[in-house]
């Protein structure tokens, strides 16, 4: 079989992207180690502010740690396989406090980008994930046993699909919200209005 051009891999990329939808009812039943693997080897490779890389994995399997988890966080539905928590470890950027406030970093983007790519990845494996940020973040930390230094930021949820995944909420047209070169000019041509 002749490798993939460059056209039919965006294809398949932007497919992923289009399909993807957050699951949060699944099936029982373990997941593949390697599965795994991969998914959080995509979280990995997400783009990094200033290439500090701060985002640590702790991917839980246990049921007993899964049940634990799942007792403080009100955000998970049904019952995960797996729940990947994504978190910071503060001391690889040092010049920031822990759980510091300020927004003019780029630490928290990485972890929006390390679990958009874990989600990807687990939807073309054909899995089931969701993002989960409504957990009792000290009583996280408690469970997950994590240093003082990370933070536990979110979860993907992961398990084998209980249903097909239903049709997409709707998404206004792009002309809607895309504007080039300044608020005024719509992408469709039209001015926008003030």
């Amino acid at each position: 079989m002749p490798d993939p051009t460059p056209q039919d891999t965006t294809a398949s990329a932007l497919e992923v992207i289009r399909r993807r939808r957050a699951i949060r009812r699944y099936a029982p039943g373990q997941l593949d180690r390697a599965d795994l693997r991969t998914i959080v080897e995509a979280a990995t490779r997400a783009p990094s502010g200033e290439g500090l890389r701060p985002c640590v994995f702790v991917l839980v399997q246990s049921p007993t740690q899964l049940r634990r988890l799942v007792t403080v966080s009100p955000g998970i539905f049904g019952a995960p396989a797996a729940i990947l928590a994504i978190c910071i470890d503060w001391s690889r950027a040092p010049h920031l406090a822990v759980d510091d406030p300020r927004d003019t970093h780029p630490t928290y983007f990485d972890v929006g980008a390390a679990m958009e790519n874990a989600l990807l990845a687990a939807d073309a494996l054909g899995l089931g994930a969701c993002p989960v940020t409504s957990f009792h973040r000290p009583s996280v930390r408690t469970i997950l046993e994590l240093p003082t230094t990370w933070t536990p930021c979110v979860f993907v949820t992961l398990g084998h699909r209980a249903a097909p995944p239903g049709p997409p909420a709707p998404i206004p047209p792009l002309d809607d919200r895309l504007y080039e070169d300044r608020y005024a000019e719509r992408s469709d041509g039209t001015r926008s209005p003030h």
